[in-house]
């Protein structure tokens, strides 16, 4: 018998999974409930910042399996983060306000831009129902088209810059600031 066959690797997976303790696999923070020995596996582990914990709860539900990957190195730099003094906290809360003041813009931006799109797509329908020619209904249907591949474009790019944020956000928040040192006298 091969080893891998005794020791599972383990794999973040999308939501909260009772099983983690028995298969190793769970998402960010069932992993990290099951290495810390808890008793019960669950999404509120207490060694985790709060601040961080959210982010990671939001990253690991966003990405798709192969993506979620990419969080197994912050486990480890995750675990312990809830002991803390008050300035790291404080330094914390920052990036996280930070963060979702990025997060709005983005959302408002991608709300203007998905409205224009589907207000093409809405004309180019409009005008193939109005048109009295096949040709204008097959070029109302290609600016149709042509809007809503847009749009499904603008929401890849728009996903991708979204996921890099809160991976900075989550790599940001777990860095290890120096303490301030005390004024020498």
């Amino acid at each position: 018998m091969s080893i891998t066959n005794i020791i599972k690797p383990i794999q973040l997976l999308s939501g909260t999974h009772a099983d983690t303790a028995k298969t190793g696999q769970g998402c960010f923070m069932n992993v990290i409930a099951y290495l810390n020995g808890e008793p019960q596996i669950t999404d509120q582990s207490p060694c985790v910042c709060i601040t961080v914990r959210r982010i990671a709860i939001q990253l690991n539900d966003m990405l798709d399996n192969t993506e979620r990957q990419r969080m197994i190195p912050f486990i480890e730099r995750a675990m312990g983060s809830a002991e803390c003094d008050t300035q790291e906290f404080k330094r914390r809360i920052d990036l996280m306000v930070g963060f979702a003041r990025k997060m709005a813009e983005l959302a408002k931006k991608a709300a203007a831009a998905y409205a224009s799109y589907a207000n093409a797509a809405a004309n180019a329908a409009a005008n193939a129902a109005n048109a009295a020619y096949v040709t204008a209904a097959a070029d109302a249907a290609d600016a149709a088209d042509a809007a809503y591949a847009a749009a499904a474009y603008a929401a890849r790019e728009l996903r991708a810059k979204i996921v890099a944020r809160a991976m900075r956000a989550l790599d940001e928040a777990l860095s290890v600031t120096a303490p301030a040192s005390p004024a020498s006298a």
